[in-house]
């Protein structure tokens, strides 16, 4: 007769659930990220995630080390402008690249430790199965 319960079988469960569950995690959020940076262009980008503050700053006066401040000329602002949107868009393919980087790690650690741990604990208890 075999025994209905056993705590192996119960970890075996538990491990494989989390696995399966960290793989969606996983695979969802690279694709999400993936998705997400082919889909929203660097335009939509720079209106809907709230960097048009960093923007609306070139707008503002600036403050002169005397202390008063002065209008910025077109083409500072324009500047400013133009080095403010480089510095948004090269912050966002560095988010993009980290987080992609992130969780094909993970993913890869945890596979490569599910995939060496499962066969060796299965040899040593045939009757788990």
């Amino acid at each position: 007769m075999q025994k209905w319960f056993s705590l192996k079988k119960l970890y075996f469960t538990l491990i494989s659930i989390a696995w399966i569950i960290w793989m969606m995690i996983g695979y969802g959020t690279l694709i999400y990220t993936l998705v997400n940076s082919a889909i929203i262009t660097n335009e939509e980008y720079l209106v809907a995630w709230n960097y048009s503050y960093q923007l609306k700053e070139c707008e503002n006066p600036t403050i002169k080390p005397d202390w008063k401040s002065y209008d910025r000329t077109i083409e500072e602002k324009q500047k400013c402008k133009d080095e403010a949107k480089v510095s948004i868009l090269q912050s966002r393919n560095y988010e993009k690249k980290t987080s992609m980087v992130n969780w094909i790690v993970r993913w890869t650690l945890f596979l490569v430790l599910f995939i060496t741990h499962f066969p060796v604990m299965m040899r040593k208890e045939p009757e788990i199965v």
